[in-house]
């Protein structure tokens, strides 16, 4: 498989924006909004607003050029970062996800970046495989599973 992170940018919040609302709820891929449910015109303005916020820490997950999701890599301080992702249903479970994670580390460590957190729920064993797949030293909750990745720096 070939996954290219594309640094996000306007063109890349537009495709990402039309694979969130044919694949994914709102919920999904960024924080709630008051309202209504689902993909309302408010929706997607807020989806905009979001994402033209944070571009400068997020990825347009790009496979074969086809737009799979986002990554994205946050510092929280000297030599750490968080990350989190979300993918489009038609690229869940393929290894997109694990690919897409081992080239964020990749790019982590080019940063000067050491270690990278992860969060997420105990129901989303996507996204706990994808961690294991990629050494993450997971510590689970009754609520959270948090994995701690080591870049190859």
């Amino acid at each position: 498989m070939i996954v290219r992170l594309i640094p996000l940018d306007e063109a890349g919040t537009e495709a990402l924006l039309a694979v969130a609302v044919a694949q994914a709820e709102p919920a999904e891929v960024m924080p709630r909004v008051e309202g209504e449910e689902g993909w309302t015109d408010a929706a997607k303005s807020a989806f905009r607003e979001f994402y033209r916020a944070h571009a400068s820490a997020m990825y347009v997950i790009d496979v074969r050029g086809e737009t799979a999701g986002m990554i994205r890599l946050t510092p929280t301080g000297p030599g750490t970062a968080e990350t989190g992702m979300w993918l489009g249903r038609a690229m869940r479970s393929k290894g997109v996800g694990v690919d897409a994670l081992r080239t964020l580390l990749a790019i982590a460590a080019d940063a000067g970046i050491d270690a990278v957190h992860a969060e997420t729920t105990p129901d989303n064993t996507a996204a706990i495989h994808a961690l294991a797949r990629c050494g993450a030293v997971l510590t689970t909750t009754p609520t959270a599973v948090t994995g701690e990745l080591r870049t190859a720096r």
